[in-house]
């Protein structure tokens, strides 16, 4: 194409460009021309400014403009003009990437446009400035369509009202037969002169020269009349002389060049325009002949003379004729029209010269121009087609057939009925209809039936106007888009696979790309999304804070901390923590994803996003547990060691204050015996400092003694809502807003009571609170009744030593038994909480890895069926890397089972081992219980990561069902095991054999 041709993406940056715009750039290659903007081109800042708002306004509307009329600074420091048209380019989902700009280099004809111009209005200023009355009439009817102010003056009429005349309302009767000579002669196409006499407004009368000839007008034929008043001239001389500087006036006034001569070329007479034209004075003109002066060499003089001697015979001539300046030398094309005139009483000859050097010139770049374009038509590869405005085909280019299988000539004339099936054609007129009433660019998708089938094309259609203004047809342009839709149908279906595959992977899949300039998005969320924070996809596609925002105010720091880390190392993110969702309800979440960097510069994360509350729920509860277990082994440690009730106490009410973040806990002996009852708080701690020890009456505390000793426990959640008003008024009177009393029942006659206070507002007391006031209760109880038995036994020691010896290891026991059923309590609800959702995990992914292979399958077919793909498509295969995606996508759905499946073992091994539901005596396989216990070990069998593990050597035998309690066997296999891996845990190359047998006994 003879155009010059550049691309640009949406920021306006140049993607490339054809080898006709590199003049313009002053570039070498079209290579230079890439990652460059318009402020790197040579032209004025304006002009760039200009461009590069106009791109982004017709990228935003997404509608082309064609024809921008715009100056442009070029490389070589000239100005030029150019027509510019826009056409927004789009990507496969149908959005705006870039820009395409096709210019054409109008300097030529925008420099002959106005030139064209100020001739006009110099020929607009001897129009009306004239002091001839000019008058140009309609070709066929003579009715006047314009008149100088010269002639409306000289009729005494305004120019409105002269226009609206008949010429029979201003011809005097005399010259009727002359008006009609006129009409004959100039519609013959020869000039008119004649005397005339016309009639003013106030009906004078008066004498007329007329000079009249046809001319073109607006581009119709029409008539200008040059009209003189000569009335005076008859009268007097004066009048004849100004009647012949008016002739003059009028001779060097007229637009055309004007020379008279004679048969031998002698110039006699000629005007100011001519001298213009050919650059002499009037004085050196009369001197030269038109043959040796005027006139190029290179014209034929042969039949010169023999066309002077027709045209003094009366015939006119026209020729065109290669004109020279005589003193530069100059050539240049002029049109020469020769007349007879008589000048002088001699028989003459005028020649009225137009010069058509731009004339000829524009039509030589219409020629070219036109060989263009049909040389486009006939290798374009779209449908390009014109027509009127009644439909009629009027022109199309070569690929129009070819699609259609017709000859385009069979074709013009006709209308879109003819061509394609009725119900088609239909739709095809309402969207030209549309097209031309709206006199505006559409786009439109339009099925066609061919010979194959049922065709596709995305048409642009466009009106097209006449010099008024009018629509007078449109013009269209059409590309068949039928593989891009079958195309567009297959990866809607393949992202509809796609998405079912997310949706029945547990957790939320994601992309998270982050720019250079720091701003972030979601390409890609799956729907687990609307279950996991509430939010649906869309929100997350319009607003990506929504999501950053969800991180729980005490986590924003580790979680940016680990995405920024892993930005700078391209390493691994893995985070954990908490965030809420849209309903309030705080969820613990664990991300993992890489990173990978963009052509752009960004990063994109592709990862899962899961909800691990449910672990995190048990770790907590563990945690809770160990924490209470932790202080029961404190307080069981004190008793062991100390005799001092006071001491143990004071541990056990500071254990609880602190473990249970109450506002006041205490520990009080409530007196039986005493009449009224009596309270004695002996030991207490308070977060404020204050100390509530000493004696309070029953009667001021109120009656609680009955359901204390009824239910052994009392729990107020609130205390405005505790039906008792004694011990509610008691309560509110102390700010204390919940309370809980557990009641510890000694072998003494008074009873004692663990008060646990909270002052921050009414407290639902929960069943692990409850659980760990009553245990710590029991070995307060067990510290009481120790020291009660201690203080006897220091009466009777030689007589019950041997009984305290035994009591003491029943003690042991006792505490040994309770720890080892909480223990085996404990690890079985751990194992059941996790099995639950690793189960769900486990289950999940063998669907997931179908769905997989299912996709890649489609995606080796997609390649199999259309190894040719689209630039786009190749980018991103490049891009993401499709090879290694469908290898380690495999892989990683495999090693998550691999991983959910030892899970899956290890909760095995926590519930044989604990063996909750095996508390009887019954058989069991003894070697069942060695491997559970192995596996509960293998973090100590493995020792560390650069340390040699512990190498396990099994030699077991045939043994037979053992009759046992497995829970207490297992507990004696871990501790024998545990103890062989410390034993030898400093040996380089550590080994454990496990030998079984049975022994005959």
């Amino acid at each position: 194409m003879p155009s010059k041709i550049v691309w640009k993406d949406c920021d306006s940056v140049f993607g490339g460009c054809n080898h006709r715009f590199l003049d313009m750039a002053g570039l070498e290659s079209t290579a230079e021309i890439v990652g460059k903007t318009d402020y790197d081109m040579p032209w004025k800042p304006e002009e760039s400014d200009w461009f590069i708002a106009c791109d982004q306004r017709i990228m935003a509307a997404d509608e082309p403009e064609m024809g921008i009329v715009e100056p442009i600074q070029q490389a070589d420091g000239t100005q030029a003009w150019l027509s510019t048209s826009k056409i927004p380019l789009h990507d496969e989902a149908g959005q705006v990437n870039g820009i395409l700009v096709v210019i054409e280099d109008i300097t030529e004809k925008r420099q002959v446009e106005i030139a064209l111009r100020q001739q006009e209005a110099q020929y607009r200023a001897v129009f009306e400035n004239a002091a001839d009355g000019f008058w140009i009439s309609d070709f066929d009817t003579g009715q006047p369509v314009t008149a100088n102010p010269a002639l409306c003056e000289m009729y005494g009429y305004s120019a409105a009202e002269f226009l609206q005349l008949a010429p029979a309302a201003f011809i005097h009767e005399s010259s009727l037969d002359k008006y009609a000579e006129f009409l004959e002669t100039v519609r013959s196409g020869r000039a008119f002169q004649a005397e005339v006499i016309n009639i003013r407004k106030d009906g004078t009368l008066f004498d007329l020269e007329v000079n009249a000839k046809p001319v073109d007008y607006q581009g119709q034929p029409h008539v200008l009349a040059v009209l003189r008043d000569i009335s005076d001239r008859k009268q007097t001389e004066a009048a004849l002389a100004k009647s012949e500087q008016n002739l003059r006036s009028i001779f060097n006034g007229v637009h055309e060049s004007i020379v008279i001569h004679d048969l031998d070329g002698n110039i006699l007479d000629i005007n100011d325009r001519m001298l213009e034209l050919h650059q002499v004075s009037r004085e050196e003109a009369l001197q030269m002949t038109i043959r040796d002066d005027f006139s190029s060499p290179k014209n034929s003089f042969d039949d010169l003379g023999e066309q002077f001697q027709r045209v003094i015979a009366g015939e006119t001539a026209r020729f065109e004729w290669i004109a020279v300046r005589p003193h530069s030398q100059e050539e240049f094309d002029v049109e020469v029209i020769l007349r007879k005139t008589v000048f002088e009483g001699e028989d003459r000859i005028i020649a009225s010269v137009r010069d058509i050097s731009d004339l000829k010139a524009t039509e030589a770049e219409k020629r070219e121009l036109q060989t263009r374009f049909q040389a486009f038509l006939k290798h374009s590869p779209i449908i390009i087609y014109i027509k009127d405005a009644q439909g009629r085909m009027q022109l199309m280019s070569d690929e129009y057939g070819r699609t259609f299988g017709v000859e385009p000539s069979t074709v013009i004339g006709k209308t879109t009925v003819e061509i394609v099936p009725p119900e088609q054609a239909k739709e095809i007129i309402q969207n030209d209809r549309q097209v031309m009433e709206s006199r505006q660019t559409i786009q439109f998708e339009e099925i066609i039936s061919l010979a194959d089938g049922e065709h596709t094309f995305l048409s642009v259609k466009f009106p097209i106007e006449d010099e008024q203004g009018e629509v007078v047809g449109l013009g269209g342009i059409s590309t068949d888009i039928t593989e891009y839709k079958q195309t567009e149908a297959d990866l809607l279906e393949s992202e509809k696979r796609f998405r079912r595959l997310s949706e029945n992977i547990p957790g939320m899949i994601y992309q998270f790309k982050l720019a250079p300039d720091g701003s972030y998005n979601f390409p890609f969320v799956s729907s687990a999304c609307t279950e996991l924070y509430g939010y649906t996809p869309e929100e997350v596609y319009q607003d990506a804070q929504l999501l950053i925002n969800a991180v729980h105010p005490q986590d924003v720091e580790t979680f940016k901390d680990s995405l920024e880390r892993s930005s700078q190392t391209m390493g691994q993110w893995l985070w954990e923590g908490r965030m809420v969702s849209t309903g309030g309800q705080l969820r613990w979440v664990r991300g993992l994803s890489w990173p990978e960097r963009q052509a752009d510069g960004s990063i994109l994360w592709e990862g899962l996003l899961i909800d691990v509350s449910d672990r995190k729920a048990a770790e907590m509860k563990l945690q809770d547990y160990a924490e209470q277990q932790a202080l029961l082994n404190q307080l069981t440690n004190q008793i062991r060691e100390s005799l001092n009730v006071d001491t143990v106490l004071q541990t056990a009410i500071h254990a609880l204050h602190s473990q249970l973040d109450l506002g006041w806990c205490a520990f009080a002996w409530y007196d039986l015996l005493t009449e009224p009852p009596t309270w004695s708080v002996v030991h207490d701690i308070s977060s404020d400092g204050e100390s509530y020890m000493g004696e309070y009456s029953a009667e001021v505390i109120g009656p609680i003694d009955q359901p204390l000793m009824a239910d052994g426990i009392l729990c107020i959640n609130d205390v405005n809502s505790y039906p008792e008003p004694i011990h509610r008024a008691f309560l509110q009177t102390s700010g204390t807003q919940a309370r809980m009393m557990q009641a510890i029942q000694t072998k003494r006659e008074q009873m004692g009571i663990l008060i646990c206070d909270r002052q921050d507002g009414p407290h639902h007391w929960q069943p692990q609170e409850i659980e760990m006031v009553q245990a710590v209760a029991d070995q307060v109880a067990i510290a009481i009744d120790q020291a009660q038995l201690y203080a006897r036994s220091r009466e009777q020691a030689e007589q019950l030593s041997q009984t305290l010896a035994q009591l003491r290891t029943a003690q042991a026991q006792m505490i040994q038994g309770e720890k080892m059923s909480s223990l085996g309590q404990m690890v079985a609800g751990v194992a059941h909480e996790i099995n639950n959702p690793v189960n769900l995990i486990h289950a999940n992914i063998h669907p997931a890895l179908d769905y997989a292979n299912d996709l890649l399958a489609l995606v080796d077919l997609y390649q199999q069926m259309y190894p040719d793909a689209s630039e786009d498509i190749t980018d991103k295969i490049e891009e993401i890397d499709l090879v290694f995606l469908r290898e380690d996508f495999i892989q990683l759905l495999n090693s998550m089972q691999t991983g959910t499946q030892r899970i899956r073992e290890i909760v095995l091994s926590l519930r044989n081992f604990s063996r909750l539901d095996e508390a009887d005596f019954k058989s069991v396989n003894l070697h069942d219980g060695i491997e559970s216990t192995l596996v509960i070990l293998a973090h100590k069998l493995k020792r560390g990561q650069h340390i040699t593990p512990v190498k396990v050597i099994r030699q077991y035998g045939e043994l037979p069902a053992v009759e046992c309690y497995p829970s207490q066997l297992n507990q004696v296999l871990m501790n024998i095991l545990a103890n062989a891996i410390e034993a030898i845990d400093h040996r380089d190359h550590p080994e454990i054999t496990i030998t079984t047998t049975v022994e005959n006994s």
